[in-house]
């Protein structure tokens, strides 16, 4: 969009300036990531990889192997100490019981829109990094983490027409 579109088919063939070339880069923008929101959608509910024949297949082998090897951990004793571990280092510290009657927990939780959306806009207004904002958003069905990115695509795509308006001018 940034480097093809608005210099040459808006710019150029369309002869767009000003105003017009914000706005015309803008909902072009808009349809576009749309588009991709609505394409990851469709390829998602489209490739049902699992329901593939060898794909069933190999899962189906994987879990006979891998049972027979729980079975040995679970008789050296190796598995309980894990979830022993795991209970002890990983989900305890981390359990919202533990934390839910305190402010800075409270306010952490809080927090995440306050730091989340921004940091949103600005992957958005990034050229190549708001595909990552974009997936993170897509995997969660995350629809405001969605609008800040579109918000930080047209912040970014705005820089560009007056990047490219201001080339066209020198040259």
């Amino acid at each position: 969009m940034e480097i093809v579109v608005i210099p040459l088919i808006l710019k150029s063939w369309w002869g767009l300036e000003n105003w017009n070339l914000k706005i015309v880069a803008c909902v072009w923008s808009t349809l576009e990531i749309l588009y991709w929101y609505w394409f990851a959608g469709w390829l998602k509910k489209e490739l049902k990889i699992r329901k593939a024949k060898t794909i069933k297949v190999a899962v189906g082998e994987a879990q006979s192997i891998g049972q027979d090897a729980i079975e040995e951990l679970k008789e050296a004793g190796i598995l309980s100490r894990c979830e022993d571990w795991i209970k002890q280092y990983v989900i305890e510290p981390f359990n919202q019981e533990n934390y839910s009657n305190k402010k800075l927990f409270v306010f952490l939780v809080g927090s995440g829109y306050v730091v989340g959306l921004p940091l949103l806009v600005f992957l958005g207004a990034l050229p190549i990094l708001w595909i990552v904002g974009f997936v993170f958003c897509r995997f969660l069905n995350w629809k405001t983490g969605f609008a800040a990115i579109v918000v930080g695509n047209l912040i970014k795509n705005l820089l560009f027409v007056e990047g490219w308006d201001f080339m066209w001018r020198l040259f």
